[in-house]
């Protein structure tokens, strides 16, 4: 039998004169990854000082077992004028030190987990995110079984999340306990064995491990808003497309937004020109910019089409643009042209019995006939272009879909065409990133919006609240 490291039972208590904690009862056992999510002002904070000792419950059973509690919050705790490797190791006591053999250690540890950082490196140099993985691992050192983590998500990039992951997957294999709060959900949950949504001073419903990935409506539980669960249902995939802190002097100051997999995200500029140049960062054309960029979490920089493509970014660009598509090419030539290498026999030859196949297969997609013709040899209509553009990404298993005034001047048709799609491109967890001047287009189809007013971010939220607000 594994070993209790916490009970609550019937905990309740309040915060000046209001009932806050009405009804906890929770179990955590050995080797356990639980998270709770509960919005601003449902109890988090007040549970982590109870279980700190700082608080007491008015009612109510808390046992700890043999638990040795550490937990991180927002406020750093850290020691700024010591190094990594003395905050990782040291006690506040600080004894005296063999410093070689501590740099040693902490150089094996640094390396053990990808951690871009130097032993000797002074805490001022490094990020609030990973000051948090340092405070961490200065618990897993001095051998934490219950480790608590209050709403501190939102500090970590990307790269960071992934060093995350792999410590509390390391700490979970060696016997301690994980116990996250946070204010959303987040896709590192997915791993997690259990899930709780704090409502009304309750813990009102549990997800388990095999039900979270399929669980696309647990921010509108936490809402308890019947209304925004269409713009949160998919709202939590993995983070496919990151832009963080991006910086073009005087049109964009550090704006920041995440695309996440089955994500239909609006971009509303009140600044034209802004859209160029995001456009420009994503594919290439602008390079004098600061910040980083992240596909699929992934830091990349893009100087060109063909490297964000291959980075895992597909295009959608101007209607009434120049067509992307080869006119001599046949409508499913043209769709398997990005997956030559996969398909084909040493990256260049085809075989007829493999092409006729291919043919069949997306002339079947397209809804079309005549497997010879090429484009230039039939009519094309908008609806059939867009239709092959965003297959073909699909088939290249783009992370995210850039669109940039898709539908300008199109008739409704089109319009209704192109968001069908981008509607099965989100079920197959593709991200859309759709950059328009039409806010009215964003409202018809988007589950987010991102609204960006003098070179920043001034609403990132769902479409309703935008509306309604």
């Amino acid at each position: 039998m594994k070993q209790m490291l916490l009970k609550m039972d019937s905990v309740a208590a309040s915060y000046k004169g209001f009932e806050v904690l009405k009804d906890i009862s929770l179990t955590m056992i050995r080797g356990e990854k639980l998270c709770i999510v509960g919005k601003n002002g449902s109890g988090k904070t007040l549970l982590v000082e109870i279980l700190a000792g700082k608080r007491d419950a008015e009612s109510g059973i808390i046992e700890k077992g043999d638990s040795r509690i550490a937990i991180i919050q927002q406020t750093e705790r850290l020691i700024k004028s010591w190094s990594v490797a003395e905050n990782i190791f040291l006690t506040d006591g600080r004894a005296v030190i063999n410093s070689r053999k501590l740099n040693k250690n902490t150089f094996r540890l640094l390396e053990k987990y990808n951690i871009p950082l130097e032993p000797h490196q002074n805490l001022g140099e490094v990020s609030e995110g990973y000051k948090k993985i340092i405070e961490i691992l200065k618990a897993k050192q001095s051998s934490a079984n219950l480790l608590i983590l209050d709403s501190v998500m939102d500090i970590f990039e990307d790269r960071e999340l992934l060093v995350l992951r792999k410590v509390l997957d390391d700490m979970k294999q060696e016997g301690a306990s994980i116990l996250v709060l946070n204010q959303k959900y987040d896709d590192l949950f997915d791993s997690f064995d259990r899930l709780f949504i704090l409502h009304e001073g309750r813990l009102a419903k549990v997800y388990f491990k095999g039900e979270l990935a399929k669980s696309r409506h647990i921010d509108s539980c936490v809402e308890n808003n019947a209304k925004l669960r269409k713009g949160l249902s998919r709202y939590k995939g993995r983070r496919v497309l990151t832009l963080r802190n991006i910086n073009v002097e005087p049109l964009l100051q550090n704006m920041s937004f995440s695309v996440f997999g089955g994500d239909i995200v609006g971009v509303y500029n009140t600044n034209p020109k802004m859209n160029d140049v995001l456009l420009g960062i994503l594919t290439g054309r602008r390079r004098d910019y600061g910040g980083s960029v992240f596909v699929n979490m992934k830091p990349v920089f893009i100087d060109s089409v063909s490297k964000a493509v291959a980075s895992g970014i597909g295009f959608l660009l101007d209607y009434s643009g120049e067509s992307p598509l080869f006119a001599r090419m046949t409508p499913a030539q043209n769709m398997y042209l990005p997956i030559l290498k996969k398909i084909s026999w040493k990256g260049t030859v085809i075989t007829n019995r493999m092409e006729q196949f291919i043919s069949d297969e997306c002339n079947a997609i397209l809804g079309i006939e005549g497997s010879a013709l090429a484009l230039g040899d039939r009519s094309v209509d908008k609806s059939l272009e867009l239709k092959l553009i965003m297959n073909k990404w699909v088939l290249k298993d783009s992370h995210v879909i850039v669109m940039n005034n898709p539908v300008m001047g199109a008739d409704g048709k089109v319009k209704t065409e192109l968001f069908n799609l981008m509607e099965q491109a989100a079920e197959m967890d593709k991200g859309i990133l759709f950059i328009t001047e039409n806010l009215q287009d964003i409202m018809s189809i988007c589950n987010r919006l991102i609204v960006v007013d003098d070179g920043r971010v001034v609403y990132d939220g769902n479409v309703e609240g935008y509306v309604n607000g």
